[in-house]
């Protein structure tokens, strides 16, 4: 998905209220604060999903099918 700017890309995070964002830019605490549904956030460069993966174990459980918005 190719956003216009921040706050389309916010809006449609929240839409769409992935099991996994990782958000790969300068500010991307500040985009963290405002983005409310998500099931695990993997901020900056260094933050990659894998990782996150391997680290909380193969039986860690994340909202799933958009079901972070509730």
């Amino acid at each position: 998905i190719l956003a216009r700017d921040a706050e389309e890309a916010c809006r449609l995070t929240d839409e769409i209220a992935p099991e996994h964002l990782h958000i790969a830019t300068e500010d991307a605490e500040q985009l963290a604060e405002r983005i409310r549904h998500a099931g695990a956030m993997f901020l900056g460069n260094y933050t990659p999903v894998a990782l996150g993966d391997y680290a909380a174990g193969p039986s860690h459980v994340l909202p799933t099918g958009g079901t972070a918005r509730f």
